[in-house]
C-alpha cells in the first residue's frame, strides 16, 4: 500500500526558496454535444424555476377566490330576506331540520335567471327566485332546512310562517285550508315520476310517449319545486282532488285573490302551459316574497317571464 500523498516534493532546490505556483493550462474546449446537454440542463432548469412560479402564483389565486366568495356568503348570511321575521317567529312552534335532496342532481348553477330582462336580484332575493323547471334542475347536493307544519308536511323554514299566517287567515273567514303535499325529496319524486310512467305505458303508450306525458304533470330529475322547499298543493278539506274542478271551490278562489300578500304566486297559471312546461295547477302555490308575488300579480306574468327565462 502506498502511502497518501503529502505534497509536491522539493528536488534540486534550495529550502526555504519560494516556490512558483503552477499556472493552469487552458480549458479544454467542449465538444459540440457537451455544449448541447449542457444548453438543454439550463433551458430545464428555466423550466422548472418557471413552472414553480406558475404554481405558487395559482394556489394564490385559488385561495383569494375561496375568500372572496366566503366573505360573500358570510356578508349574504346576516341579512334576512323577505317574511323570515314571521318565520322565525314559527320556528318556536313548529320543527326546523336541514333535509338534502340527496342523490346526483344535474348541476345547473344555483338560482338560475334565464338570459332575459328579469329583475335585479341582490342576495336576498336570490333563494326567493330560485328558477326550478325542466331547463333549470336544482344545484347537486341542493339541500334546505325546512320547518314543520302540524299535519307533519315541511316547509322552508324562512318562509313556513307566512305559509301558516296565511291558512290560518283563510280558515279564519270560514274556509277549510290545508297542505297535502308540500317539501319532497328527490328520491320520493323520482319514485312518483316512474309510477304515473309505468300507468301511462300500462295504457299501452310507449315509454318515450309515457314520458313526455308524465312529464307535463310530474317534474323529472331535480327539476321539481317541491324539493326546493318553497311549493306547496293547498287544497280544501272537503276537495283534496287535484283537477281543474278544485278551481271551482271558495278555498281555491281565496288564495287566487289573496295569496300574494303572504309572498306566494299560483305557480302554473291556465294559458302558462306552453312557457312553465306544466298543466295548469291552481293548487300549487310558490313563495317568492311579497314584494316579488305582488309584482308577479300584477303583471299576469308567470315565474319564467317575471325572470326573463321564457
Amino acid at each position: 500500500m502506498q502511502d497518501h500523498d503529502l505534497g509536491p516534493r522539493r528536488v534540486g532546490r534550495e529550502p526555504n526558496l519560494p516556490q512558483r505556483a503552477p499556472q493552469p493550462g487552458p480549458r479544454p474546449a467542449l465538444t459540440p454535444e457537451q455544449r448541447r446537454r449542457r444548453a438543454q440542463a439550463r433551458r430545464k432548469r428555466q423550466r422548472q424555476l418557471r413552472n414553480r412560479r406558475l404554481a405558487v402564483l395559482a394556489v394564490t389565486a385559488v385561495l383569494l377566490v375561496f375568500a372572496a366568495w366566503g366573505i360573500t356568503r358570510l356578508l349574504q348570511g346576516g341579512a334576512p330576506g323577505a317574511g323570515s321575521s314571521a318565520a322565525g317567529a314559527s320556528n318556536s312552534a313548529a320543527g326546523v331540520s336541514s333535509v338534502s335532496t340527496g342523490g346526483d342532481v344535474a348541476a345547473s348553477g344555483s338560482a338560475a335567471q334565464g338570459t332575459g330582462a328579469g329583475p335585479a336580484l341582490s342576495g336576498d332575493d336570490e333563494w326567493l327566485l330560485r328558477l326550478v323547471n325542466h331547463t333549470h334542475p336544482l344545484p347537486e347536493n341542493f339541500s334546505v332546512e325546512t320547518g314543520t307544519l302540524p299535519n307533519g308536511k315541511q316547509f322552508d323554514a324562512r318562509a313556513i310562517g307566512q305559509l301558516q299566517q296565511m291558512l290560518a287567515d283563510g280558515n279564519a273567514t270560514g274556509l277549510q285550508l290545508m297542505v297535502c303535499s308540500a317539501y319532497r325529496s328527490v328520491e320520493r319524486q323520482d319514485e312518483l315520476f316512474e309510477e304515473m310512467k309505468r300507468d301511462y305505458m300500462a295504457q299501452g303508450m310507449s315509454e318515450q310517449e309515457a314520458y313526455d306525458k308524465t312529464a307535463t304533470i310530474r317534474t323529472p330529475h331535480g327539476c321539481s319545486e317541491h324539493s326546493s322547499g318553497l311549493a306547496a298543493d293547498i287544497v280544501a278539506v272537503d276537495y283534496q282532488m287535484l283537477d281543474d274542478g278544485y278551481a271551482e271551490t271558495p278555498e281555491a278562489q281565496w288564495l287566487l285573490e289573496h295569496a300574494a300578500d303572504y309572498g306566494f304566486i299560483l305557480r302554473y297559471p291556465k294559458e302558462k302551459e306552453e312557457i312553465t312546461g306544466i298543466i295548469w295547477e291552481p293548487w300549487h302555490f310558490r313563495y317568492v316574497g311579497v314584494e316579488n308575488a305582488a309584482k308577479i300579480k300584477e303583471s299576469g306574468l308567470c315565474l319564467e317571464e317575471y325572470l326573463g327565462a321564457a
